[in-house]
C-alpha cells in the first residue's frame, strides 16, 4: 500500500505540476507533437479561409497600380502636348511649328505605347474597366479610360490649326486629370482592402493556438486527476486523502 500511495503521489505531483502552469498561462499543456498538429490543423483551416481573399485583393491591387501608374503617366505626356499647342500659337515660323508638330506626333506615338503595356498579371489591359468583387462583397472598379489614348488629330502647322489643338488638348488634358483622380482613389482602395485582409490573415495565424479558458483549466486538471487516482488504486483511505483536498484546492 505504501509503494502504492508513492506510485500515486508522484503521478499526481507530475500531473499538479502540469497543471499550474496550464491554470498560470491559460494555455493548454501539449507536447509538441499534439500541439503542433492542433496549431497545423487550425491555421490550415484559417489560411484556408483566407487564402482565396488575399490572393483576389492582391490582384485587385496590382491592376488597380498598375492601372492609375499609367493614366499618371498619360496625363503628363498630354500636358507636355498642350504646352507645345500653346507655344505653336505664339509663333509665326513656319519649321518651329513643324517641329513641334513632331514632337506632338511623339508624344502620341508614347503615349500609345504606355497605354498597350498597362496589362496585369492576367494580361489584360488595366486601362480597359474592370471590376474586383473582393471579401464581403467589397468592390474596385477601374474605370474605362481606354479614351485617354486616343488620337487627338491635332495639327499645329496653322495659325488655326494651331488655336484648334490648344482647345483640343485642354479637352483632353481636364479628362486626363479628372482620370487621374478615379484611378488614385481605385488604387488607395485596393490597397486598403489588401492592408485590411493581410491584416486579419496575420491576427488569425497569431491566434490559432489551442487556448482554454481558466474555469475550463481548472475543471480538466480536476478531472485528469480524478481519473489518474482512480486508475491507480480503488483504495478508500486515499480517495477520502486526497479526492477532498487535492482537487477542491484545483476548483
Amino acid at each position: 500500500m505504501e509503494i502504492l500511495a508513492r506510485s500515486i503521489l508522484s503521478t499526481q505531483t507530475r500531473l499538479v505540476g502540469s497543471s499550474s502552469q496550464l491554470l498560470i498561462t491559460g494555455q493548454r499543456v501539449n507536447n509538441p507533437a499534439e500541439a503542433d498538429a492542433a496549431n497545423d490543423e487550425t491555421s490550415s483551416s484559417s489560411e484556408r479561409t483566407t487564402a482565396g481573399a488575399s490572393l483576389a485583393a492582391s490582384g485587385a491591387n496590382s491592376a488597380a497600380q498598375i492601372a492609375d501608374a499609367a493614366v499618371q503617366s498619360i496625363t503628363s505626356l498630354r500636358q507636355q502636348q498642350l504646352s507645345l499647342a500653346e507655344e505653336a500659337t505664339a509663333s509665326s515660323n513656319p519649321t518651329r511649328r513643324s517641329e513641334l508638330n513632331t514632337e506632338i506626333a511623339a508624344l502620341q506615338t508614347e503615349i500609345e505605347r504606355v497605354a498597350s503595356e498597362a496589362t496585369d498579371s492576367r494580361g489584360n489591359n488595366t486601362l480597359a474597366g474592370d471590376t474586383f468583387v473582393l471579401e464581403d462583397n467589397k468592390l474596385v472598379t477601374l474605370a474605362d479610360f481606354s479614351s485617354l489614348s486616343a488620337s487627338s488629330g491635332v495639327d499645329v502647322s496653322t495659325d488655326t490649326g494651331a488655336e484648334a489643338a490648344v482647345t483640343t488638348l485642354g479637352t483632353i488634358v481636364s479628362s486626363a486629370i479628372s482620370a487621374r483622380e478615379s484611378s488614385s482613389a481605385a488604387a488607395n482602395k485596393a490597397e486598403g482592402i489588401l492592408a485590411e485582409i493581410t491584416s486579419t490573415e496575420k491576427l488569425q495565424r497569431s491566434t490559432s493556438e489551442t487556448k482554454i479558458t481558466s474555469a475550463e483549466t481548472a475543471e480538466e486538471v480536476a478531472s485528469l486527476v480524478a481519473k489518474e487516482i482512480r486508475g491507480l488504486t480503488t483504495g478508500t483511505e486515499f480517495l477520502q486523502t486526497f479526492d477532498a483536498t487535492i482537487i477542491r484546492s484545483l476548483l
